[in-house]
């Protein structure tokens, strides 16, 4: 069995890079206050994920449809 060789210091690169496409949605350039009005509900999920730590989100459906803001 081969041992798996644990690396430090790996800079994670930015995910425009990795997949050569723009992010669908604008969660890592968002400034406190900001927000957005989604286009699928299927994104309300995605804001209570971890993967934007320390920034947190909060969605909540308006008559114009689901609307994403961030709060820290």
């Amino acid at each position: 069995m081969q041992e798996i060789e644990i690396q430090k210091n790996i800079p994670i690169p930015n995910p425009t890079s990795s997949s050569g496409r723009p992010p669908k949605y604008p969660f890592r350039t968002m400034e406190i206050g900001d927000s957005f009005l989604a286009r699928s509900k299927e994104i309300g999920g995605v804001c209570n994920t971890s993967r934007y730590k320390p920034k947190k989100f909060i969605s909540r459906t308006t008559e114009e449809g689901l609307r994403i803001w961030r709060i820290e």
